[in-house]
């Protein structure tokens, strides 16, 4: 990056225009890398004010970006059909079936997975605005709010390495390959050395669509632990409308969660059935619901911690932030599809560390 590369090479250097409309690889690069800090208004105005010259306006900064992450998503695309098929496959059949969960010694290749929403922009704008630069905040009625939803995965490539996963788009902003494929082909590319089962475990919140996607990529007898600052808040959540009163709710709360830290759920639901006064059943029968379909999943979460393992998403909150959250879930932003994924996937080459290969290798120059 034009940051960190230690570069010895001025900023006007890298932006000297050999012809009209020229922009140099150099202006390029820190234009991508700036988009994912600043709006692209500031972006136009911190070019101006390092080069002393009106370099390139807003909207010009994005039309760069766009092209860019379609010469990446292009890359991408590569990358996936060099590996056919028939032969990702297969590894959705060589799962251990049985992992030792508490056992510090035994290894394990972790996967996350989570989306997150943005707030979407409308299509016919109050105020006309360079395509897909940020915008004012416009009121509108609640029911026409909509949202772009990006989903992330993060995969475990090596001991406290991962790799995150979004697959490439198109110019639209609609990806031009399922996040399922493009997973098999990551972990057929990381682990098609490995000679026994692969020891997966998902760590994820209770989310119907996570559970979907992993049962599409994996098939079905996949290890799934249900995080535990999810599981902890849902019971926090519901107990706050279940409970009669504030006492009864701090004290039924510091038994449930006692119970499930060591991964008690039968104990736990009997609990809820017999020793909770309840004031709305609605919301009790939910809870009973949500600890049955997940029991399998609630392991015992303070020996797993005490053998050094880890019990929760945390990573993955950390990494839809990174990736979208920081950037984009800002006061006053909304988004297309394209806006929002072409910054993403840009952030991702950076997390992923392939920014310098893909802005100074010889095949993209």
């Amino acid at each position: 990056m034009y940051q960190q590369s230690g570069n010895s090479v001025g900023f006007m250097e890298l932006t000297d225009s050999q012809e009209d409309n020229y922009v140099s690889r150099g202006l390029q690069e820190f234009i991508a890398y700036y988009s994912n800090r600043l709006s692209y208004e500031d972006l136009s105005d911190l070019i101006q004010r390092t080069s002393g010259a009106d370099l390139i306006s807003s909207q010009g900064a994005w039309n760069i970006v766009q092209q860019n992450v379609q010469q990446l998503s292009d890359q991408l695309s590569e990358q996936l059909t060099a590996t056919p098929k028939t032969e990702r496959l297969p590894l959705k059949y060589q799962l251990a079936e049985s992992l030792d969960l508490y056992d510090r010694n035994s290894p394990e290749i972790h996967f996350f997975d989570d989306g997150i929403l943005v707030k979407a922009q409308k299509e016919k704008r109050e105020k006309p605005t360079p395509e897909l630069v940020e915008s004012i905040v416009i009121e509108v009625p609640e029911r026409e709010k909509t949202n772009v939803l990006s989903d992330v995965i993060l995969l475990q490539i090596e001991l406290g390495k991962f790799e995150y996963l979004l697959p490439p788009i198109n110019t639209d902003g609609t990806f031009r390959i399922p996040i399922e494929d493009m997973t098999l082909q990551r972990l057929h590319h990381y682990y098609s050395f490995w000679t026994k089962p692969l020891p997966l475990v998902v760590i994820s919140d209770g989310a119907r669509v996570i559970r979907q996607r992993i049962e599409r990529i994996f098939g079905l007898g996949i290890c799934v632990i249900l995080d535990w600052y999810h599981l902890s808040k849902k019971i926090r959540d519901l107990m706050s409308m279940i409970a009669q009163n504030k006492t009864d709710k701090a004290d039924h709360i510091k038994v449930l969660l006692r119970l499930l830290w060591q991964g008690k759920v039968q104990e736990a639901m009997i609990y809820l059935k017999t020793q909770v006064t309840v004031r709305n059943s609605t919301k009790h029968q939910e809870l009973l619901t949500y600890l049955d379909k997940h029991q399998a999943e609630i392991i015992d979460y303070e020996r797993r911690k005490q053998a050094g393992k880890s019990i929760g998403s945390g990573r993955m909150e950390k990494a839809i932030d990174q990736v979208i959250g920081h950037r984009q879930k800002r006061k006053g932003m909304s988004w297309r599809p394209q806006g929002s994924r072409v910054l993403a996937l840009r952030k991702v080459l950076e997390l992923n560390e392939g920014w310098h290969d893909f802005w100074f290798s010889s095949t993209t120059n």
